[in-house]
Formats: structure tokens, sequence, C-alpha cells
């Protein structure tokens, strides 16, 4: 028997719908761990991290696109190592509000009340050349942004759900330390 959240303790019974919850968070977890043990371990290079985030990302999320943004300091931008996406200036008031965030959160110009919706049209077009629909920051361990991790929509159109957003930064803050060591 499982007591879910906001369930009563001296009516403890079987919840179908709380135990199909808890079995997708343990499906999830076991793919956290998954995706955490290749990034560590097939990751040797920028590009080669992009690719497998792309590929474990997109069996597990299904999204449109994925893209890695990483930070380049030769020239205080940060690029996408496939160089589909416009470089993004440090200076950029999306990086700014990117920085401020430590989970994954929403990027798609047509959700109502959406955090981007304040930024200038610039980062706004930029937003839309990209097709991100989610952004999952990457820090390092001073906290500082390193990364983006950025998702396309779900090709099913649905929406992303609260675990996805969370299997993303938890994803996210995995590729960070991947990058920290490719990096170091």
């Amino acid at each position: 028997q499982v007591l879910c959240r906001g369930s009563h303790p001296d009516q403890i019974s079987p919840a179908l719908h709380c135990t199909h919850a808890h079995q997708r968070i343990q499906q999830l977890r076991i793919k956290l761990e998954r995706l955490r043990s290749l990034l560590c371990r097939r990751a040797r290079s920028q590009p080669e991290l992009s690719e497998v985030l792309r590929s474990e990302l997109e069996r597990a999320l299904h999204p449109e696109s994925t893209r890695l943004m990483v930070f380049d300091e030769s020239v205080e931008a940060f690029r996408s190592s496939t160089a589909d996406v416009p470089v993004l200036n440090v200076q950029r008031p999306f990086l700014r509000l990117a920085a401020t965030h430590d989970t994954a959160f929403d990027t798609d110009l047509e959700l109502h009340g959406a955090k981007v919706a304040g930024l200038p049209d610039a980062d706004l077009e930029w937003l839309a050349d990209s097709g991100a629909k989610l952004c999952a920051p990457l820090k390092n361990t001073a906290g500082d942004l390193i990364g983006l991790l950025l998702l396309g929509g779900k090709k099913s159109d649905l929406p992303y759900s609260k675990e996805d957003r969370h299997l993303l930064s938890a994803v996210a803050s995995a590729a960070a330390l991947c990058l920290g060591s490719l990096a170091g």
C-alpha cells in the first residue's frame, strides 16, 4: 500500500494513481542514473557531450530538438557545438535571466506569463530562432553559468511535465559536471 501526500493517515488505502506516480518517478530516477553514467563515460569533448545529451534526451523526453550551448571564453559568448544556433553574447539579458535559475524554466514565447516575455526583441528573436521551449542552465560548482541546455517542444505537442523539468534539471547538473571535467 502507498500513502500519498494529501491522503489522510486514518484513511490509508491502496491508491492506483499514486502507485503509478511513484513508479513513474522510480523510472525517471533509473533513466537519470543511466544518463549520468553515459555522460561521464561517453563524452570526451563538447560535441560528443552534445550528441550524447541529444540522443538520450530524445529517448527520455522526445523533444523536437536538443541544443547544448557552452560558454566560449575566446569570444565571450555562448555557442552551440553544432553551430545551428547563433552565438549568444554574455551581455544578453536572456543569459542574466538564465543565471537566476537553478532549474529548468519555460522559454516558450506562446505561454501566457512566460518569464521571457519582458526580454528585449533581440533576445526574443534569438529564442524564436533557436526553437527553445525549455531551458536548463548549466552551472559550475561556484554557481557560474557555463552552459544552457535548450529543448524544443515535445514531438507529441504535449507540454513538459513537472517530472520532465526535474529530469532535465538533473541532467543539466550532470552535464555541467562533465563540462567541468572536459575543461579541466
